[in-house]
């Protein structure tokens, strides 16, 4: 019945929004100079996600769309992170996909205006399905993930809800791309606690796919990676962190070898 009444709520919203949606489909029909369609994406985040479409079905870019009528979930005030506001989304958005593409790290932003950014479609696959699929291991799950962030915060970059949904990933190319920049940082955390919280976000955002043997794994890894570091962080910036990280802090195999990790700097 949950997902019933979510799945009107979203009708509602997507209905409400129509007018402005045309709006934003004819400026982008003439800055990419053809026609196109919309055809929504799944996202579950604050704004309405399309994949823009060409006549023939190919995809060439993607939408986000501050959509006002959709419910905004409530974000307790203990966590890392915060839920930006309308226009601002799109502005940190932005700001990150400039930042972030020249370096294939992020999508290519095409065009925006206050409440609308398009940006360049990339054909990689969240990383999540190639957990699922095997083609990947938990660890280079975890190395791929862990990677990218280690580069963004090298541009100066925090995330803020860094997971295996929001990181694509090529076959082809080896390359990795991260999306969705919807969240900024509680205003009190520094940059170096907001790094940090990628890095565990990311991994708290495998666990519930994972068995006991991965997190094994995962926990070798951990101890022998040149990548994550608690060795100069304060115990009170692990304990600001740990209310939006429940299973990982409840992992009786992981959590006492992250808090235990020492000689491991970003």
């Amino acid at each position: 019945m949950r997902k019933l009444r979510r799945i009107i709520r979203r009708f509602i919203a997507e209905w409400r929004i129509r007018k402005r949606r045309e709006d934003v489909r004819r400026s982008i029909e003439i800055e990419l100079k053809t026609s196109v369609n919309f055809v929504r994406s799944g996202s579950r985040g604050s704004d309405s996600i399309y994949h823009v479409l060409s006549n023939t079905n190919k995809k060439l870019a993607v939408l986000r769309l501050i959509n006002p009528h959709r419910k905004h979930k409530i974000i307790p005030s203990e966590m890392p992170y915060r839920l930006i506001k309308g226009e601002e989304r799109i502005e940190r958005e932005l700001t990150c996909y400039k930042l972030g593409a020249d370096s294939n790290l992020t999508p290519e932003p095409l065009w925006n205006t206050k409440d609308a950014l398009l940006c360049k479609y990339n054909s990689g696959r969240p990383i999540l399905d190639l957990l699922l699929d095997g083609s990947l291991t938990s660890v280079e799950v975890l190395d791929n993930g862990w990677a990218a962030l280690k580069q963004l915060h090298e541009l100066g970059i925090s995330h803020m809800d860094a997971s295996v949904q929001n990181l694509l990933y090529c076959f082809d190319n080896k390359q990795r791309c991260l999306v969705d920049f919807e969240f900024g940082p509680a205003e009190e955390l520094n940059f170096d606690t907001q790094c940090l919280y990628d890095y565990l976000r990311y991994l708290e955002s495998m666990l519930k796919f994972v068995d006991t043997a991965a997190c094994e794994q995962i926990a070798e890894y951990i101890s022998s990676s040149e990548v994550i570091s608690f060795s100069n962080t304060e115990n009170n910036c692990v304990e600001r962190l740990k209310p939006a990280l429940e299973r990982l802090s409840r992992s009786e195999i992981l959590w006492p070898v992250i808090t235990n990790t020492r000689e491991i700097v970003e």
